[in-house]
């Protein structure tokens, strides 16, 4: 699937609006504009301007902002108006802000361009320039709503729509939020996305030439022990299938995972306490296996018993014998009927994640009996 690129494409949007809602102020629209401003150019990487500033009842509107990042192929954040309403001023300084709209909006580089319809966050800070860089526990918005979000790459082609989008944002504590739940709904990724024509060809033959998917995400985090609970993680993807994902990891500090110098000892320190990944086809397998068995010119059915036959020797570089005679009845039934597949870790204590590295690196075979591995189908 080509949705890494589109995703990664559209992070430094949700960051680059997350900094646009930090805090604002109620009374002066000039200081809550030059805070906006300052705050986003705080890190020395882009110029920040914009036109006028004015007020409009209660709301400021802000003309014109842009932003260039310098060094970052050139990116340039546009935003034609910024609406922001029920503004205050915070203690320390910078402002929180009931809401701030940018429609209309874009964000681009030397080879794509990224458009949405509307925006809005909710509970935003403004923060100011000094704490950018140093404010762990402010929470840039608790929710942010977009519509229409188009990918386009140079040219005009559009590659990637995003229908809607909703983040919501719990409590902040050591630079970890409490909650983080998205919806992205009705994502549309035509498959030149993918990189390789071996991939695309691929994706031709099965007769795919654009994917739509909804992706949800719903994950807390408890302070107390530094557990993550990815409660759930959704992509359903027409005509292909619906994956799914839960796990907890223990002993995780997320916010030291975000700094490259703590990453390692971040990892080393985390634990694995249970994983869930399911696969509920809808489509997919049919096309593959009937174009494997046109290929070979046989029916599915022969194929499918003929690819069976195989699967047992398949498996022998797991290394795991009892595993593997588990696992191939599995893959039989499944074949046979795709409705699901589904793979569960249950180990009895949380397994250290270096311990599951040096165990991939030096005792594969292991691996399944030291995460307690099981596999099932359509249950």
């Amino acid at each position: 699937m080509a949705v890494r690129p589109a995703l990664s494409f559209m992070l430094p949007l949700l960051v680059a609006s997350a900094a646009l809602s930090p805090p604002a102020a109620a009374v002066e629209a000039d200081a809550v504009a030059e805070t906006l401003r300052t705050a986003m150019a705080a890190r020395g990487d882009a110029e920040v301007t914009y036109d006028t500033v004015s007020s409009d009842g209660a709301d400021i509107v802000i003309s014109g902002f842009k932003s260039v990042e310098i060094g970052h192929n050139d990116r340039v954040l546009s935003l034609p108006v910024i609406r922001i309403s029920g503004v205050t001023a915070r203690v320390g300084g910078g402002f929180i802000a009931d809401r701030i709209t940018f429609d209309g909006g874009s964000i681009s580089d030397a080879g794509r361009k990224i458009t949405w319809s509307s925006a809005a966050m909710r509970d935003v800070t403004i923060p100011t320039p000094a704490e950018v860089g140093d404010a762990a526990d402010l929470r840039p918005f608790g929710s942010l709503a977009m519509r229409e979000v188009e990918l386009i790459r140079t040219g005009g082609k559009l590659v990637s729509s995003v229908e809607t989008l909703a983040v919501t944002v719990g409590a902040i504590a050591g630079g970890q939020p409490s909650e983080v739940n998205v919806n992205a709904g009705g994502i549309w990724i035509s498959a030149d996305m993918m990189r390789g024509a071996r991939r695309r060809a691929m994706l031709a033959a099965l007769g795919y030439t654009e994917f739509r998917l909804d992706v949800s995400l719903e994950s807390t985090f408890d302070f107390a022990t530094d557990t993550w609970n990815m409660r759930s993680l959704v992509a359903r993807v027409d005509e292909i299938g619906d994956f799914s994902l839960d796990a907890e990891l223990s002993g995780i500090a997320l916010g030291e995972l975000a700094v490259s110098a703590r990453r390692g000892a971040a990892r080393e320190a985390a634990s694995l306490d249970r994983l869930r990944m399911r696969f509920d086809n809808r489509g997919l397998v049919e096309r593959a296996l009937d174009t494997q068995a046109s290929m070979m010119g046989v029916e599915r059915s022969a194929f499918v018993e003929q690819f069976i036959g195989a699967v047992p020797f398949m498996l022998n570089f797991i290394g795991n014998p009892p595993f593997q005679a588990k696992l191939a009845v599995v893959i039989a039934d499944f074949l046979r009927q795709p409705l699901s597949l589904t793979v569960e870790t249950d180990p009895e204590l949380p397994v250290a994640f270096q311990d599951i590295l040096s165990t991939l690196a030096t005792n594969r075979s292991a691996l399944p009996d030291l995460l307690s591995v099981s596999v099932s189908a359509n249950d």
